[in-house]
């Protein structure tokens, strides 16, 4: 069950790691045509998208970052699977994580997303790390100075 929509203010200059205004990790947040959760995530090795050497932390996003990215996630993916058929599937039908990872003046904002909250448990609290899972696990980042998502990529063959 999804709680209330948090309302925030706060984007460009004020997203600071650490800023005010920042919702506790573990908030659900919810818009038109997407749900999900906020989290601080122990991702630090894993580095920002377009440089995975640049040191960077985790921290809770602000919800106007997770509007922009929604905004610009397209209402449909295509997942190819191995045999060469496709499926398009309607990503308004998974439920998202959401974090941001920061460092070296830089930010971005990572999406997981999946398909049925029953296959995963502590998704509320714990980021999700899925190796597999065909068309039912995603993964997408978004440069949150040029708001450009600049990947989207599912999981695996299933």
């Amino acid at each position: 069950m999804v709680g209330p929509a948090l309302l925030l203010a706060g984007c460009g200059d004020e997203a600071e790691a650490g800023g005010e205004g920042r919702p506790d990790a573990g908030t659900f947040v919810e818009g038109t045509g997407w749900r999900g959760v906020v989290l601080q995530a122990p991702l630090e090795e894993i580095g920002l998208p377009d440089d995975p050497r640049l040191e960077a932390e985790s921290v809770v996003p602000y919800e106007a970052d997770i509007e922009r990215f929604e905004e610009a996630l397209p209402a449909t993916e295509v997942f190819e699977w191995g045999d060469g058929q496709t499926e398009t599937v309607q990503l308004a039908d998974y439920t998202r994580q959401y974090t941001e990872m920061t460092g070296g003046g830089r930010r971005a904002l990572l999406v997981a997303g999946f398909c049925d909250e029953d296959l995963v448990s502590g998704w509320e609290t714990e980021w999700l790390m899925v190796m597999d899972g065909g068309s039912c696990f995603w993964d997408a980042s978004m440069d949150l100075a040029t708001g450009e998502i600049v990947s989207f990529g599912f999981h695996g063959i299933g």
